[in-house]
């Protein structure tokens, strides 16, 4: 676990791969495989059987960007976590607080940066910060492996790394995310079909997106995108309060993937305990 206000590592599930359970079906008698499991490894068997299902959705925070053993000779493997990116934002706009805990706040901070700045000086750091070509972590692989089916992933990471495993894997993809950025489509989300390097904009509730033949990448609080023109991010304290106050009777969730969610089971990783967001 790890991510906002804490360092993180790099999630359990990682050591889990395709071949380690390629030949385990749902019909199979699985009790050799769980019996040679150590008693404190996760239930890889159980994840597995639900991959095979279509029913499970991981959630990527920021501990499934940080590599465990980055290249040698590697500066930056990896991005920068919430508690990096807030100590950034802290010294370049000489926030006043030497605290600490309110110098690791990142929402705090990004307020901060954004009122003694502006908003697209902001982006302009963030936009610096993540258009860098780190190393994925091997969790990017291993969801873009085609050896799996088509799931639903969600993130909260402003980072591209799990596109660009998807690309390097030559697998398929949707891209949604949240246009909180534009005025003008504030209301909607940002729906990148697979290959197409412009967006086509929908109100969440009326998406028409099926999910089953092909993968989604949903990134909940943003992203940057080559041209610039579609840079988007959920990240000071009313960026946080504007996103969840949509999440009422109509919610800021694409409908189609809310009836998803209630029929899937979801894998967390990479979050902390203290992430309330």
């Amino acid at each position: 676990v790890g991510g906002q206000g804490r360092e993180p590592r790099e999630p359990h599930v990682i050591h889990l791969s395709v071949n380690r359970y390629a030949t385990i079906s749902p019909t199979d008698n699985m009790g050799s495989s769980v019996q040679d499991a150590a008693p404190d490894e996760p239930p890889y068997g159980a994840i597995w059987l639900e991959i095979l299902s279509g029913h499970l959705v991981p959630f990527l925070g920021a501990g499934a960007s940080i590599m465990t053993n980055p290249p040698a000779g590697s500066a930056s493997a990896s991005p920068p976590s919430g508690k990096r990116l807030a100590e950034i934002l802290a010294q370049l706009s000489s926030f006043p607080s030497k605290e600490l805990r309110e110098r690791e706040d990142l929402s705090k901070v990004a307020s901060f940066y954004e009122e003694s700045h502006d908003r697209p000086g902001l982006k302009k750091v963030l936009r610096s910060l993540f258009i860098r070509e780190y190393h994925s972590a091997s969790i990017h692989d291993f969801l873009a492996d085609p050896a799996l089916p088509p799931m639903l992933i969600i993130t909260t990471n402003y980072d591209n790394l799990i596109e660009a495993a998807f690309q390097r894997s030559g697998r398929p993809y949707h891209l949604v995310v949240h246009a909180t950025d534009r005025d003008d489509l504030k209301a909607s989300v940002l729906w990148w079909k697979p290959g197409e390097s412009a967006p086509q904009a929908f109100t969440p509730s009326v998406l028409p997106l099926k999910i089953g033949s092909c993968s989604v990448i949903y990134k909940m609080h943003g992203t940057f995108e080559p041209s610039g023109s579609y840079d988007n991010f959920v990240i000071s304290e009313d960026d946080y309060v504007d996103f969840l106050s949509r999440m009422g009777p109509r919610s800021v969730v694409p409908a189609v993937f809310e009836l998803h969610l209630r029929q899937s089971q979801i894998l967390f990783l990479g979050y902390g305990l203290n992430d309330w967001n």
